[in-house]
């Protein structure tokens, strides 16, 4: 896996077995980023949204996530937030309209010097639009948890949580 060396710092999963690629992003000076009013604001709205929690090399970690078919791919994006050794967020829809929200470290909120909270995004791909969506959402959702199987998010963003 590597990173660019832009704000925005991406990498490139490519499992041994021709599955999806993984791709995961981190943004270090975005602060947090809402992906559904990213994709909205583009006329894309997801066939799916809801909570993906992922067991990590740290244990588990919740997700929100969102599943789209723009007609000729179809993908998965699951975004959390780091703060500190905690990272997750959480969301949940009443009535047309959502929250996705994160639990900062508690000790961040006393202190004088918080960490930077770091946004993460990952997103897995297939080319085959016209495979039924839940197959293909399944298909991601498995990719996705191979991936962060063995990721410990918390330690990979620790070098750019303090200014």
């Amino acid at each position: 896996m590597a990173f660019s060396q832009c704000h925005n710092h991406w990498g490139d999963y490519a499992p041994a077995d021709d599955g999806p690629h993984v791709a995961i992003g981190l943004s270090p000076v975005l602060g947090a980023h809402d992906t559904l009013l990213c994709h909205s604001t583009r006329g894309e709205y997801p066939l799916w949204q809801g909570q993906i929690t992922v067991a990590t090399a740290a244990g588990a970690i919740a997700f929100s996530g969102s599943f789209f078919n723009n007609g000729a791919s179809q993908y998965l994006e699951a975004s959390a937030l780091c703060n500190g050794s905690r990272c997750g967020e959480s969301s949940f829809d009443v009535m047309q309209m959502g929250f996705i929200y994160s639990r900062p470290e508690p000790s961040a909120l006393i202190s004088q010097y918080p960490e930077r909270p770091i946004p993460i995004l990952i997103r897995a791909e297939i080319s085959d639009s016209s495979l039924p969506a839940d197959v293909a959402r399944q298909r991601l959702s498995n990719s996705v948890r191979s991936f962060l199987g063995s990721v410990n998010l918390a330690s990979l963003t620790q070098p750019y949580r303090h200014d």
